[in-house]
């Protein structure tokens, strides 16, 4: 039986500085023009979100009437332009995605009275500033796909291009990783990150060094082809970001599980057991999940929790490799007959499979 247990548990703290790594957060890019197309410095930006641990960033537009708020997390923005003599604007719903710029451009307009302009209605999520190929993965996305909960099954399944090592039916293979890879590049070639840490294998390259809680996920970007110039490798790259907790409590949970009666198998035909397959062989008893998680304040605009628990079990039989096939006379339990089961074994396989007399592999 594999039975996983993982514990995720994140403390935010809002400080004066931000982090420069964009490859683990996202960036909206404000430009401001007037009616005729010219650029406007000095107008002043405030963006807000309750994803943001002060509630709120303002800024000023350059020379070029540009302004960038970079390190941001992942979530729906509001953003706001003021400048004295023109038209105060409103951008509702602005989406923050991991990894990438969400660009923004006002058209300023003279106000003759004190007048403010709210746009409401999903923005653009397309990236114009960067020729990154990406997928993102968001929470609503992953908890909404029917599956094993498995992320290593919802890359292929999600990530155009993207081939997997092995397919994940119903989450009885969720606790084997599997591997990938796109655009002709070695499994070997991929990265992955945590919350900007690299938390790749060091004893398989390649692959992530865990097996992860997706209740835990904010957002997970899968970059395939011209990455950030922080990611290491040219292989896939594997950018998973976690909840940080809000400005109010909340909390989820989910409990799934799935008996042996929806699974089909062909492991009693005949002409199968008669090269060894044992009936009910690499079948699934049972596949549980349970998961919860909760986030909130500690301290308000100041200090954040989130905490979430996985118990994931996949209860298996004894798969087919570990079969004795009929006929031979030793196990592979019993003392000092490991060679002659070995030879046994290959015996059969050269009369039986290859159609060779014994003795005669080379």
């Amino acid at each position: 039986m594999k039975w996983i247990v993982s514990v995720c548990v994140l403390i935010g703290l809002a400080l004066a500085s931000t982090a420069g790594a964009q490859v683990q957060t996202g960036s909206i890019l404000i430009r401001a023009v007037d009616d005729q197309g010219a650029v406007m410095p000095g107008v002043t930006v405030t963006i807000s979100s309750p994803v943001l641990v002060a509630g709120s960033m303002t800024g000023v537009t350059d020379a070029g009437g540009v302004n960038r708020f970079p390190s941001l997390v992942p979530g729906v923005y509001t953003v706001k332009t003021e400048l004295s003599g023109f038209k105060t604007m409103t951008r509702e719903n602005i989406a923050v995605l991991v990894g990438q710029t969400t660009p923004v451009e006002f058209a300023m307009q003279v106000a003759s009275l004190a007048e403010t302009i709210t746009v409401t209605g999903a923005s653009p999520t397309v990236d114009t500033t960067s020729a990154n190929v990406a997928v993102n993965l968001s929470s609503e996305l992953i908890q909404g796909t029917p599956g094993g909960r498995d992320i290593w099954g919802l890359l292929e399944a999600k990530v155009p291009g993207l081939v997997m090592s092995r397919p994940d039916v119903g989450g009885t293979s969720g606790g084997l990783q599997g591997v990938f890879s796109a655009r002709g590049t070695a499994s070997a070639q991929n990265t992955s990150f945590l919350n900007g840490v690299n938390v790749g294998d060091p004893a398989a390259i390649g692959a992530a060094g865990f097996y992860y809680d997706v209740g835990a996920f904010d957002d997970i970007q899968v970059s395939t082809g011209s990455h950030d110039i922080t990611v290491p490798t040219s292989g896939v790259f594997l950018n998973m970001i976690t909840k940080t907790g809000g400005n109010r409590w909340a909390g989820s949970s989910t409990v799934t599980w799935t008996g042996d009666n929806l699974q089909g198998r062909n492991d009693t035909d005949p002409t199968l057991q008669k090269y060894g397959f044992r009936p009910n062989s690499n079948t699934s008893d049972f596949v549980s999940d349970v998961n919860f998680g909760i986030g909130g304040p500690l301290v308000q605009n100041k200090l954040r929790f989130y905490g979430s628990f996985r118990d994931w079990r996949v209860h298996t039989n004894v798969p087919v490799q570990l079969s004795i096939f009929k006929g031979f006379r030793h196990g592979i339990n019993k003392p000092k007959a490991n060679r002659a089961a070995m030879q046994q074994n290959l015996d059969w396989f050269t009369r039986y499979i290859w159609n060779q007399p014994s003795g005669t592999q080379q």
